[in-house]
């Protein structure tokens, strides 16, 4: 061992860092990538089993799940992460699709839930507000009826994992 390291140039143990290096961080990205796909795939897992607690049906269920896998509405939606200002938007969104004051009213409702579970760490509850906010969009979007909306708020969990 010690004849191996006499013979190595600095040339030498750059290269060996540089591709021990490179193939730590490729398994690390790997790893990583797996882990979130599992940790997404454990959180589906636990919504569907919410609403099928809930009484959803099968068809409602995939209808949110296709709402909800759109990676961009969220970038898209515009969604402050503020709740008046966000519900505000909803409440447009909401109006221009038809839904009646008292659906409106419930929806709202519903949401409010979800986010005063959501705690008062501003960063947490300004994501829990601006993808709720993201999802109602969608789901009013692909024409599901008010009281499936509110099923949906209403089975969602904060995270803290306590039931809301």
């Amino acid at each position: 061992m010690p004849d191996f390291l006499a013979r190595v140039t600095s040339r030498d143990m750059v290269a060996i860092v540089a591709v021990v290096g490179g193939l730590t961080v490729a398994a690390i990205a790997v790893l990583a990538s797996n882990w979130r796909r599992v940790r997404i795939a454990e959180m589906e897992g636990s919504l569907k089993q919410q609403m099928l607690e809930k009484g959803m049906s099968a068809a409602e269920i995939e209808q949110v799940l296709r709402a909800s896998k759109d990676p961009q509405s969220s970038c898209r939606s515009g969604f402050t992460g503020s709740a008046a200002t966000d519900k505000s938007m909803l409440v447009h969104e909401m109006a221009e699709n038809g839904y009646s004051g008292e659906d409106i009213e419930r929806i709202l409702r519903a949401f409010d839930h979800h986010v005063a579970a959501a705690g008062e760490h501003s960063t947490h509850r300004e994501t829990v507000v601006r993808e709720k906010a993201a999802v109602v969009q969608n789901l009013v979007q692909n024409g599901m009826e008010a009281n499936d909306i509110e099923r949906v708020l209403l089975a969602f969990e904060p995270q803290t994992g306590q039931p809301v």
